[in-house]
């Protein structure tokens, strides 16, 4: 079936207010024995946006695996970025693992939020966390359904960075 014109996985950020911060449609399509690619059609752009004075950038899922897309964002001044998913149990140590290295290696706190039960045929494995800028989980849950809750300083992530300045770094 040919992708649905328009169709797309979305994440909607609202700020405490209630009011509509981004809309972020995901860019990289799941096609690893999955009907994404099929149904739906990617997103052109990685919004971000300031809520409570945290420039903020969303992603969804399957994007964890593009650190270029991170980078992207914290060049355009992300301190946090958001990545609810539907992440499944057999890739459990990806999920841990590139969480955890996107925080690191963007100095930027990265919230992982991921579904816990099951979903469909698939187990989704739970495991949402907040890291902060060196990698460090602030908050996390095991695989049954919880609430993580942390606090997001940008003056953490801006002292992180001058601190290791290893974004000044690239070239």
């Amino acid at each position: 079936m040919p992708a649905a014109s328009g169709l797309a996985n979305a994440a909607v950020l609202f700020d405490a207010d209630g009011e509509r911060r981004l809309v972020y449609r995901k860019r990289h399509l799941f096609g690893y024995g999955s009907e994404e690619t099929d149904q739906m059609v990617p997103g052109e752009r990685t919004p971000v946006a300031e809520v409570a004075g945290v420039t903020v950038g969303v992603t969804t899922c399957y994007d964890l695996r593009f650190p270029e897309q991170f980078r992207g964002m914290v060049d355009r001044g992300v301190e946090c970025v958001l990545v609810p998913s539907a992440w499944p149990y057999p890739r459990i140590e990806h999920w841990r693992t590139l969480g955890r290295a996107r925080a690191i290696e963007n100095l930027a706190y990265v919230a992982t939020v991921n579904g816990s039960g099951r979903f469909d045929d698939d187990a989704l494995c739970g495991r949402s966390a907040v890291y902060d800028p060196w990698g460090t989980a602030l908050a996390s849950v095991d695989d049954d359904p919880g609430t993580v809750t942390a606090t997001v300083e940008p003056d953490r992530v801006a002292a992180v960075r001058e601190e290791f300045p290893a974004l000044r770094d690239r070239r």
